[in-house]
C-alpha cells in the first residue's frame, strides 16, 4: 500500500481519468470502472484475484483500507467531482475493467440444475443492478445479459447492485436472445433438463392462461432460467415462438396494477425459486 499527497484540484489527470469514468466511452477506453462506496469496494477487495484496483481516493486524513492499490487522499471538492451523485462518495476507486465480458457456455456453470436470469435488452442501469443483487441474495448462480443490455459495471448498476456486480457471475453476449438459446440448445444435449420461463399476464402468447408462480414450478432436480425482457417492449415474442428450446410461461398475480416493473418481477420470482432450492 503506497499513500500520496493529498490531491486538491479536479483538473488533475489521475482525478481526470475517474471523471471520465462516468461515461461508457471512457470505461471503453480507459478500460476501467469507477466503484463508489464502501460496499462496491468491500466487494471488490474480497475477489482480488478477479478485480484489480489501482486507485483508492480517500477522504485526507482517513484510514485507509487495508489493500495493495495506490492509496490517493482528496480533498472534499475533488472527492465530489469524482462522484457521480449530488454529494460526495465516503470513498472511491478505480477498478480495471475486464477486457470483455466472459463469452457464455454452460460448463461455466458449476452444477447441473443452474438457476440464473437472462436479461434481453435491459436498458435501464437501476433495473440491471436490482436484478443483479437479487441473484445475489437469493442464490442464483449467474446472469446472461444479452444483446444490448446495460453496462453491469456502469456507476448506477453497481450503485443499483450494492456492489454485488462484483460478486455475481456475469456473462454477456452480443447476440440476440433467441441466438443465443439456439446456442443454448447445443450446449445442452448431455445435461439435465433446463426449464425456460418468461413471465407474461393472465395468458400465454398462445392465448392460453398462464402458470400461476409458486415453487411447484420449478423442480428442486432441474435447472432453471428465468428470461426477462425490455422495460418498454418485453421479451420478444414472435421471435420466441421460433426457439429452439420450448419456454413456459408464467405469471405474477396483482391486484389493481396490469404489470409490475421487470427488477420486481424478477426479484419476485427469484425469491419464489429459492424457496425450492436445488437438490
Amino acid at each position: 500500500m503506497t499513500s500520496l499527497p493529498t490531491l486538491t484540484s479536479t483538473k488533475n489527470p489521475l482525478v481526470q481519468r475517474a471523471i471520465k469514468l462516468h461515461h461508457a466511452s471512457g470505461r471503453k477506453k480507459e478500460a476501467a470502472f469507477l466503484l463508489e462506496g464502501h460496499n462496491a469496494i468491500e466487494q471488490a477487495l474480497k475477489h482480488p484475484t478477479q478485480w484489480q484496483l489501482t486507485h483508492i481516493f480517500i477522504p485526507e486524513h482517513k484510514t485507509p483500507p487495508t489493500t495493495d492499490a495506490m492509496i490517493q487522499p482528496v480533498n472534499d471538492s475533488v472527492l465530489k467531482a469524482i462522484g457521480t451523485t449530488s454529494s460526495a462518495p465516503p470513498i472511491a476507486a478505480i477498478a480495471v475493467r475486464p477486457s470483455d465480458f466472459t463469452p457464455w457456455h454452460w460448463t461455466h456453470l458449476t452444477t447441473t440444475t443452474p438457476r440464473f436470469f437472462i436479461l434481453d435488452n435491459l436498458q435501464d442501469p437501476g433495473n440491471v443492478g436490482t436484478l443483479i443483487r437479487s441473484a445475489n441474495a437469493f442464490g442464483l448462480d449467474a446472469i446472461l445479459l444479452t444483446g444490448n443490455s446495460a453496462d453491469p459495471f456502469s456507476p448506477k448498476t453497481i450503485r443499483s447492485s450494492a456492489g454485488h456486480s462484483l460478486s455475481t457471475p456475469l456473462y454477456h453476449t452480443q447476440n440476440s436472445l433467441i441466438d443465443t438459446l439456439t446456442e443454448l440448445a447445443k450446449q445442452l444435449p448431455h445435461q439435465p433438463s433446463l426449464n425456460l420461463w418468461g413471465t407474461c399476464g393472465e395468458r400465454t402468447p398462445e392465448n392460453e392462461p398462464a402458470r400461476l408462480l409458486s415453487p411447484d414450478l420449478f423442480p428442486s432436480h432441474q435447472g432453471h432460467a428465468i428470461l426477462l425482457g425490455n422495460e418498454g417492449q418485453g421479451l420478444p415474442i414472435k421471435a420466441l415462438s421460433k426457439s429452439a428450446l420450448p419456454i413456459q410461461w408464467l405469471t405474477i398475480p396483482t391486484q389493481n396494477v396490469e404489470s409490475l416493473n421487470v427488477a420486481i418481477s424478477g426479484s419476485i420470482i427469484g425469491y419464489v425459486l429459492a424457496s425450492n432450492p436445488p437438490s
